[in-house]
């Protein structure tokens, strides 16, 4: 996982105020969270709300400085999970949706699709 690829812990400044990103995990709804402490405190904070620091963490490098970035593959993960709140969808509506997705999954209240790949 990420954690393999960050020396941990390390600080971060978030809103103004000092803290340790202790680990990174993954909620129930798939948001990537950054658990940091502060004291006897701990909150997960979205990753993509931490502020990029500068130089990077150990265990990390910014690639868009080295000379090896043109060759560099980044991974990429899509998640997309949309519900039908109001009401179930009809079989018309189920049927159409596999035309918009190549790895659709379909039920009468919900669409997910998930995707894995390199940029």
């Amino acid at each position: 996982m990420i954690e393999e690829h960050l020396a941990l812990p390390f600080s971060v400044k978030v809103l103004g105020v000092d803290a340790d990103v202790e680990k990174v995990d993954l909620t129930l709804d798939g948001q990537i969270v950054a658990i940091c402490r502060r004291g006897k405190t701990r909150q997960k904070i979205p990753i993509l709300d931490l502020p990029l620091s500068t130089p990077a963490p150990g265990g990390g490098m910014d690639y868009r400085l080295s000379p090896l970035a043109p060759r560099v593959r980044v991974s990429e993960y899509q998640y997309y999970d949309f519900r039908a709140f109001d009401r179930p969808l009809t079989r018309d509506e189920m049927a159409a949706l596999p035309s918009i997705s190549t790895r659709p999954a379909i039920t009468t209240t919900n669409f997910t699709n998930s995707a894995n790949g390199a940029t």
